[in-house]
């Protein structure tokens, strides 16, 4: 049966038991490695090329099992804006996907948050595109300004993300200043300007992200090895410069290669959150928590200032 065999591939990747048909993967101990990992066994093992963006819609064994016996097709295609919550209370927050994932990754962090939030997450352009990459940290950030001007062409803007996502999306809030937009709010979360040991990535991969790639089918280590060490480089060519806003950084205190004192000099409106934990665990549980918290706050914050001004040019 399907079912057995999702379970199967499931529990190679999710240490716990027992696992459910209908238990969601992100609710019970998957994240953005895992699921890249847990795609990578599916698409092998029946020879088809599913994107992240089905086991995101897919996200039980049930309906992976459906899908499957309803031969439901989706194309390889890259859409560019992932939503998570679409309603219109406030001003929607928009975060950029991290380095070698998508909008998965922020799965567990929608759903902490307030669901008066609208949240949207763009996705990887590199990630669905391997033969095709962008280059460059500017590259990326001027394709992913297009298309988030596509949907929302006017600001104000509140960006951010995790990693590589608050990097980008530090690039994108300047690209948008440019234009005259307002960014109200950017949100970095473990992000960093540089890392010192980017190259030899093989060698200097953290434990995590070595895990992931030996998972890994072998005939896609080295395509998504390549697509970290291209991140990797990305980051330490990118000449960031300063910008005029206000800005949280959420920074891990067990992440040795990062530190606050990268963005100080960039943002001189800089509220700094430290937290116990590593680059990865910032973003389960008690980091996700935390996280969510201050943005809740953040952003009713502005919303609750917008609507004081409204009322005041009623009157």
């Amino acid at each position: 049966m399907l079912e057995q065999k999702f379970h199967s591939l499931w529990s190679q990747i999710i240490k716990r038991t027992p696992i459910s048909i209908s238990d969601n993967f992100f609710d019970v101990g998957g994240n953005s490695l895992l699921a890249m990992t847990l795609l990578a066994k599916i698409n092998h093992h029946f020879k088809i090329k599913k994107p992240l963006s089905w086991l995101f819609l897919n996200n039980t064994i049930r309906k992976q099992a459906c899908a499957m016996k309803e031969k439901i097709t989706q194309k390889n295609q890259y859409h560019p804006i992932t939503c998570f919550n679409s309603t219109q209370d406030i001003t929607p927050l928009i975060f950029i996907h991290p380095g070698n994932a998508g909008a998965e990754a922020y799965t567990a962090l929608a759903n902490k948050l307030d669901k008066k939030i609208p949240f949207y997450v763009v996705e990887s352009f590199n990630l669905y595109n391997p033969n095709n990459k962008m280059l460059s940290i500017h590259e990326l950030a001027n394709y992913y300004t297009h298309c988030i001007q596509q949907q929302f062409p006017k600001g104000p803007y509140y960006l951010g993300g995790w990693s590589l996502g608050g990097l980008l999306s530090y690039a994108i809030a300047q690209l948008l200043q440019n234009k005259d937009e307002i960014v109200k709010q950017l949100i970095l979360i473990d992000s960093s300007t540089a890392f010192e040991n980017a190259k030899n990535t093989s060698s200097s991969l953290p434990q995590d992200y070595k895990n992931f790639l030996k998972n890994l089918p072998y005939n896609k280590q080295e395509e998504m090895r390549n697509l970290i060490q291209l991140e990797f480089d990305m980051i330490n060519a990118y000449q960031p410069k300063p910008f005029a806003g206000n800005a949280t950084l959420f920074q891990a205190t067990q992440t040795h290669y990062l530190s606050s004192k990268q963005w100080k000099p960039l943002i001189q409106k800089l509220v700094v959150h430290n937290f116990e934990a590593d680059h990865f665990t910032i973003m389960q549980k008690n980091g996700l928590n935390f996280i969510a918290q201050h943005v809740n706050k953040i952003l009713f914050k502005y919303a609750q200032i917008k609507n004081q001004i409204n009322k005041h040019i009623g009157n």
